[in-house]
């Protein structure tokens, strides 16, 4: 798996055995060898953090771009801020979507309340949660963890306000939608936001 590798390869790098990177990390050397052979998944919390401490981004540790931006950990915000503004990147790139709660919630297969929550910050997804909001919105998972990267999983920047621009994305984006749900289910979850029926079942 590409995550395990490029961990590797980045803690070799900074020069850390991994019995120095799992003491940075809180954990034993027996879990970061475990990562490093992609027999186990960080959970979010420790992903954000080794991006910090390696000085990259959480996409390229996981395989979603290719280029390594290495970050500045040193100007970055704290991890409860992070928390702070994730529900305001999640509502903020789902209007620029165009899609209720509850079609966000069914494109990514939780309950309506599980996605409200997720923008009210009172609960948070779990990683693999975080990586299908991430690519179902076509958006970098640095961005919407609030660390400094490109709004977009790719080498050329773009700010929200030009993504917004961008009619003819939402066009686009909501015929791949559709392609993961039934017309049934996709019009049920548009009526619930308008409140013309009770939650999709």
């Amino acid at each position: 798996m590409v995550f395990g590798s490029r961990m590797r390869e980045l803690r070799q790098q900074h020069g850390y055995t991994q019995a120095e990177l799992g003491e940075k990390l809180g954990l034993s050397q027996f879990t970061i060898s475990n990562y490093e052979q992609s027999s186990r998944q960080p959970p979010l919390e420790i992903l954000v953090r080794l991006a910090d401490i390696l000085g990259t981004s959480t996409d390229y540790l996981l395989g979603r771009v290719d280029v390594n931006n290495p970050s500045d950990p040193m100007t970055q915000v704290l991890p409860h801020a992070r928390w702070h503004h994730f529900g305001e990147r999640l509502a903020q790139v789902r209007a620029v979507r165009r899609l209720s709660p509850a079609q966000c919630a069914l494109l990514v297969h939780v309950d309506p309340e599980q996605w409200e929550q997720w923008e009210q910050g009172t609960t948070f997804p779990t990683l693999a949660d975080l990586l299908l909001v991430a690519d179902t919105l076509h958006v970098s998972l640095d961005w919407l963890l609030d660390r400094p990267t490109n709004l977009f999983p790719r080498d050329d920047s773009i700010t929200i306000e030009e993504w917004h621009r961008l009619r003819t994305s939402v066009a686009t984006m909501e015929e791949l939608w559709r392609r993961r749900v039934s017309q049934a289910e996709w019009d049920a979850a548009r009526r619930w936001v308008t409140g013309a029926t009770d939650h999709p079942e």
